[in-house]
């Protein structure tokens, strides 16, 4: 899981949720985490809980790019790569599921990323990569939701965290959850981030209608 900005926002409604299932006893599979900004110390958003989350092994790996705090700049798609060969495996050999949200800009990078993960791992040319990432959009398993938007998200990253603490007492399995959650974010265009969530279980938005339908 990464975001670029307020692109944490959505999916910490997701770790909550994540948490709160494992403290109900049950086993939560592994996730990825990336985050990037310009400065740690002004906006590193949800950092505490992130650490939190990281401390708990809620979130398995972060990878955090400040991309004004070194010499060298350092964004997701550069985190991304030091980790090619465990993302190409949750994605090609896990059923991982891999989300984007935000601006355009980084959808290229982010793309070109993954291509040269599978390629390392997979053995795949460029063009093998790039099919097999279409395939995974047909199955619903590499989401893009990206927009040019400009406008301010704080009504939107509240609205998430409400609905992130009303997972607390509402008992929905977690497909359902994660589905309701990313369908917000896809109905809200006037959201304006960057996230990326890598995760080990396949979500369907049918999941959440068949769940709306039986309520």
């Amino acid at each position: 899981m990464a975001g670029l900005g307020t692109g944490a926002a959505p999916f910490r409604a997701f770790l909550q949720y994540l948490s709160w299932r494992r403290d109900q006893g049950e086993e939560i599979g592994p996730v990825y985490y990336y985050f990037g900004s310009r400065h740690q110390s002004q906006e590193y958003l949800y950092g505490e809980e992130v650490e939190a989350w990281i401390l708990d092994n809620i979130i398995t790996h972060a990878g955090l790019a400040f991309s004004r705090d070194g010499p060298k700049k350092v964004y997701i798609q550069h985190k991304m790569l030091e980790d090619s060969e465990t993302l190409a495996k949750m994605l090609h050999d896990d059923q991982g599921v891999f989300y984007l949200c935000g601006p355009t800009w980084p959808v290229p990078d982010v793309y070109e990323a993954l291509v040269a993960a599978l390629g390392k791992s997979k053995n795949y040319d460029a063009a093998t990569a790039g099919q097999y990432l279409e395939g995974l959009k047909e199955e619903e398993r590499y989401v893009l939701e990206v927009s040019d938007s400009k406008t301010h998200t704080h009504h939107f990253s509240l609205m998430l965290s409400v609905l992130g603490l009303l997972i607390n007492i509402h008992s929905w399995n977690h497909s359902g959850i994660f589905t309701l959650l990313f369908i917000i974010l896809q109905l809200s265009l006037s959201v304006n981030f960057n996230s990326v969530i890598i995760m080990n279980n396949a979500i369907s938005k049918q999941d959440v209608c068949n769940k709306l339908g039986h309520q």
